[in-house]
């Protein structure tokens, strides 16, 4: 039992660093409104991993995907 609890934190964490790395190309890739909008996104998802993560893809995307249809 012990070894599917260790199994589901593994899978749990690899899963985690895949969204994280998929968020920080998405922020790289990603035209922003304000000149500083990038740097402070890459800031908080690199320091603060899960709640920047969480921050920007429940709150931030929103943003991104507004700016990007307002340009066409």
């Amino acid at each position: 039992m012990g070894a599917l609890f260790g199994l589901m934190f593994v899978m749990i964490g690899l899963g985690f660093m895949v969204l994280w790395v998929v968020t920080l190309v998405e922020i790289i890739r990603s035209d922003f409104p304000g000149k500083n909008d990038r740097l402070i996104y890459l800031l908080m998802v690199i320091l603060a991993p899960v709640v920047g993560t969480v921050i920007y893809l429940m709150v931030c995307r929103k943003h991104r995907l507004t700016a990007s249809s307002e340009m066409l």
